[in-house]
């Protein structure tokens, strides 16, 4: 069945703890098919489950979780075969805090398509939250191995793995999502700072070029890719740039220039000499807002 809508869960900051024997099927489920389905045929059954699970993302996007919970499994006793009312009726149970309703969930939904990227993506979500890192890490892989350009996922991965201190894989993982995301610009943009970081300075040159291009105008981004040039070797281009940068900021070519120091110093212009974790997550979290 064609997927018409589903919903994605936003990485939160709480956490939780929840034994997987301990989840309970939600109380308000019946299994009971209503009469007037009985004499429907598949076709229409399908059409029905799908306008309801529509009209329960309406209401979730609106605020009305229960509502849109009960929407979900009307849509859900319509059809049992359609597992995009079980993903999202995670994601609403989630909202209300019925963690273990969630993951009941996802757990149907990906029973009855295991290769449900948004229902892996959402459950590694969740495992992450519950700082279950290595389960979070399987799903979060899965899903883009099935979508490999699957941006949340790469999103949550690169949280994942800077949230445990290994910044190669982050940067590893940015990368892949790039390459794999070649005109999204926030993707280039944060596989810049990383690079920085982590004192890949061609890499940074090459990613914060192509974030520019894309349309990556913020002046952090450029003062990064000035940065990037100097540490690169590239300092014309290094005090081109900031040259450029200061006039617009209303300062005179002279005094931007006086801000470089030695070359074996670098630019004394404070927080651009690194990029911070708060400035990848700052990014990341930007991102996370344009693809909810």
């Amino acid at each position: 069945m064609k997927r018409l809508k589903y919903l994605a869960l936003p990485l939160a900051l709480g956490s939780y703890t929840i034994a997987a024997e301990e989840m309970v099927m939600p109380a308000d489920i019946s299994w009971k098919t209503p009469a007037s389905f009985l004499c429907d045929t598949v076709d229409e059954r399908s059409h029905k489950a799908e306008e309801l699970n529509n009209a329960g993302v309406t209401l979730s996007k609106e605020g009305d979780m229960d509502g849109a919970i009960t929407e979900f499994i009307k849509s859900i006793t319509s059809d049992t075969t359609y597992s995009d009312p079980w993903n999202n009726a995670a994601v609403a149970y989630w909202k209300k805090g019925e963690h273990e309703n969630a993951l009941l969930a996802l757990s149907s939904a990906l029973k009855l398509d295991s290769q449900y990227p948004e229902a892996l993506h959402n459950l590694g979500s969740l495992m992450l939250q519950k700082q279950d890192f290595d389960t979070a890490e399987k799903y979060l892989k899965s899903t883009v191995q099935i979508r490999p350009d699957y941006e949340k996922a790469y999103l949550n991965l690169i949280r994942l793995y800077l949230t445990i201190g290994n910044e190669e894989k982050a940067w590893q993982c940015q990368k892949t999502a790039a390459e794999r995301n070649p005109e999204n610009e926030g993707m280039h943009s944060i596989l810049g700072q990383l690079s920085l970081r982590l004192k890949k300075y061609p890499d940074a040159v090459k990613a914060l070029e192509r974030a520019i291009e894309l349309g990556d105008k913020r002046e952090e981004t450029q003062s990064h890719l000035a940065y990037a040039y100097f540490m690169n070797g590239q300092v014309d281009k290094a005090l081109e740039l900031y040259e450029k940068l200061g006039i617009e900021a209303g300062q005179k070519p002279e005094d931007v220039r006086s801000l470089i120091t030695k070359k074996d110093k670098g630019p004394s212009l404070g927080s651009i000499n690194s990029v911070e974790y708060q400035a990848v997550a700052d990014c990341l979290s930007e991102l996370q807002k344009e693809l909810v």
